[in-house]
């Protein structure tokens, strides 16, 4: 029965992180493109 908890719980981290990571690489892709929108 743990072992499907730390499966389950390991699988919910890593969505997290993952989401995480996407949320930090749109943040820097706004950034970069409010950034090109200056230079026009």
């Amino acid at each position: 029965m743990w072992k499907i908890f730390l499966i389950t719980g390991n699988i919910g981290i890593y969505l997290l992180y993952k989401n995480y990571l996407r949320e930090e690489w749109m943040q820097e892709a706004a950034g970069q493109e409010c950034l090109l929108d200056l230079h026009h």
